[in-house]
Formats: C-alpha cells, sequence, structure tokens
C-alpha cells in the first residue's frame, strides 16, 4: 500500500511525538473476472483515449464509468478511486483505493453554487481520473469528481455527481450539523471511519497548524477523509477530517483550516 510522508517542523509538538508521519488510503481489488477479447480492449482503450488521451490500454476507465444510476451516502461512508486495471493471466482486476467521505460543503464556480464534500486529498493517489465512487451492489458507480484540491492541507472538495445526493447522518444514524467546533484540550471528538467506524478520543492537540491531535488512535488505514465531530449542546458539530496517524495519535486537518484553504462552506 503506498504511504505518504509529511515531515513537520513545528517546535511545539509535544516532545515524544515524532517529526515524521505517514498516512495511506487501504486499496481494494475486484475479483478477476472473465478475460477480455482483444477487442474489447481496444474498445476499452479507445473510450479512455477519447476522453484523456491516454495511450495505455492497462490503465483505462474503470467500470463504474459505465453504470449511471442515483445513489446515496452517508457522512463517514466508504468511498473509492480507481486505480486502474490490473493484468493477470486469467483477465483483468480493477483495483480501487478506499477512503471515507467527510463533511458536506459547498463551492461557488462562477456564480453558481456545487454541492459536494470534502476529504483526504491522498486518497485519489495515483487514480486514473478525478472521479470518486460508491460500490453498489457489485457495481462502482460515479458519485461525483474532485473540483477542488490543495496538497499544503492533503484536501480534496469532490463535486456530487447529478442525481446523487449525501445525507446529513453517519451510518450508525447520527446527524452532524453545518457548524464548525473549536475545539479544546482534552474535548472528546469522535470519528465515524469508512473502515474503523464510530471511535472516539480526547483532544491533545487542539491547534498545530490547522491539524488536531488525539490522545489515542482512533482511526485505520481507509479512514483518511473520514468525518470527525464533536457534541456541543446536543448538536454534532463538524471538527474536521481524517489526514492519518502518528505516534499515538490520529491526526485531524480542522474543518476551518479546509474552508478557507478551498473556499468551501459547510451546509
Amino acid at each position: 500500500m503506498k504511504k505518504v510522508c509529511f515531515r513537520r517542523g513545528k517546535a511545539s509538538l509535544a516532545a515524544f511525538m515524532v517529526t515524521l508521519f505517514c498516512v495511506g488510503a487501504s486499496a481494494v481489488a475486484l475479483p478477476v473476472g472473465k478475460k477480455d477479447s482483444s477487442a474489447d480492449l481496444l474498445q476499452k482503450w479507445y473510450k479512455e483515449y477519447m476522453i484523456t488521451g491516454n495511450t495505455d490500454s492497462v490503465a483505462v476507465t474503470d467500470a463504474g464509468d459505465e453504470f449511471v444510476e442515483q445513489a446515496s451516502a452517508n457522512l463517514g461512508g466508504l468511498l473509492y478511486s480507481s486505480l486502474g486495471y490490473k493484468n493477470t493471466p486469467t483477465g483483468y482486476r480493477a483495483v480501487y483505493r478506499t477512503g471515507g467521505i467527510g463533511y458536506r460543503a459547498y463551492k461557488n464556480f462562477g456564480g453558481n453554487r456545487v454541492n459536494g464534500f470534502v476529504t483526504a486529498l491522498h486518497v485519489f493517489d495515483g487514480a486514473i481520473n478525478s472521479n470518486a465512487y460508491l460500490n453498489r451492489n457489485g457495481q462502482y458507480v460515479k458519485f461525483g469528481r474532485v473540483d477542488a484540491k490543495s496538497s499544503a492541507i492533503d484536501t480534496a472538495f469532490v463535486s456530487i455527481a447529478s442525481g446523487n445526493s449525501l445525507k446529513t447522518t453517519t451510518p450508525s444514524g447520527k446527524t452532524i450539523t453545518a457548524k464548525v467546533a473549536a475545539v479544546k484540550r482534552d474535548q472528546k471528538v469522535t470519528m465515524h471511519g469508512a473502515i474503523n467506524g464510530e471511535k472516539s478520543s480526547e483532544v491533545l492537540l487542539p491547534n498545530e497548524g490547522g491539524f488536531v491531535w488525539t490522545k489515542n488512535i482512533i482511526s485505520v488505514d481507509g479512514d483518511s477523509g473520514s468525518i470527525v465531530y464533536t457534541n456541543i449542546n446536543g448538536q454534532n458539530q463538524i471538527v474536521g477530517i481524517v489526514k492519518g496517524i502518528s505516534s499515538s495519535s490520529t491526526v485531524i486537518i480542522k474543518a476551518a483550516t479546509i474552508n478557507s484553504k478551498l473556499g468551501v462552506t459547510p451546509y
């Protein structure tokens, strides 16, 4: 699994914390199917070529592009990016990287409001396109695409494709408001990870260069980009999204940092 490493130079970090942390998103493979004929491969190559100019017959447009249907997803739900196809003796294997859905947000493009959500940019490392997919009944269907990103804070804004929708609830039924919370040390925060589910920890460092560090690790590979929130006066307010882990902490990208950097607004 590919890892992405970031060096930290802030002297204010606790002495026991490492200065290098790596984050990654899990990769999964679709079971090997029937081997494509030469004609099938040529058709796939041409379809991809017409879209991107890509002349590699292996890194073809993933099968999800062929399926158009309305889909709905939860905050903290599982999303995929397409890494293309791996050639095997028995056929082509479609390989995907997994990540989590963060919080709902919109962005204005040329005066037009576009609804979507934020997630971790590294979920799309190595992807053959900028599309985000959902798995529906064994088919990978396009849910949206990356329309804004920031490598500096490892965050992407994914616009939702027409006909699709994003719920205000997590898979466990927790409703997330559009309010952004500024957390303090020892305050409880909760993640709903796409892989690890609902996990909580107290805050260790509430604001380190736009990040929040927890006292305990609550995320695993594949949770990157998932929603993190805190309960204030009975409301679940947005803290940010999962970036990765370092030492004994889960590192969270603060929503306030994301909103400012990407020019997005929670809704």
